[in-house]
């Protein structure tokens, strides 16, 4: 079995994985099997290859400001930029993080939003469940408007209005 593929099974389980230092701690505890543990421990240095935070180089964060159009980023942009581990859902677990009821608030102003071609926000009760309905935002609304997080809330801006704070924020600036 590859390193990815126990990876993945460990995640499916419900174990969690953390690199820290060179450790990796697998949670919760109670879960692990023998045959898991010995499977983890004969993986241990390809699992934190793919779990550690790679160094980000210089060119790499150039590229993302790059990327940054205030006041959020394109779609397309950020999903290239954050560059999701093969077989996740962009490093969220499987189920549905948002409660059934935020889901159905923020699709509905999310639908109002489209339709009226107006900016949405929608605060969010977690970083998880923001990052989730922001995921969400990226497949649903059109290329040409954008998205940004602040705070908990996502704030969800037609491309008329983010042209209008762009022009808004250079002029503060000089």
């Amino acid at each position: 079995m590859e390193a990815i593929e126990l990876l993945n099974e460990l995640e499916d389980q419900g174990l969690s994985l953390k690199a820290k230092r060179d450790r990796l701690l697998v949670m919760p505890s109670k879960k692990i099997t023998e045959s898991t543990r010995s499977l983890i421990r004969q993986n241990k240095a390809e699992l934190l290859r793919l779990i550690k935070p790679a160094i980000v180089s210089a060119f790499q964060i150039r590229l993302l400001k790059g990327l940054y159009y205030p006041p959020g980023i394109s779609a397309g942009d950020l999903l290239v930029a954050i560059k999701p581990r093969s077989k996740t859902y962009l490093g969220l677990t499987r189920e549905t993080i948002s409660p059934p009821k935020q889901i159905k608030i923020f699709s509905d102003k999310l639908e109002v939003g489209l339709k009226e071609e107006k900016t949405f926000y929608h605060k969010a009760l977690s970083r998880s469940e923001r990052k989730e309905l922001t995921l969400l935002s990226m497949v649903l609304i059109p290329k040409d408007w954008t998205i940004e997080n602040r705070g908990m809330k996502v704030i969800v801006r037609p491309p008329e209005e983010a042209e209008k704070l762009r022009v808004e924020s250079e002029r503060r600036q000089k």
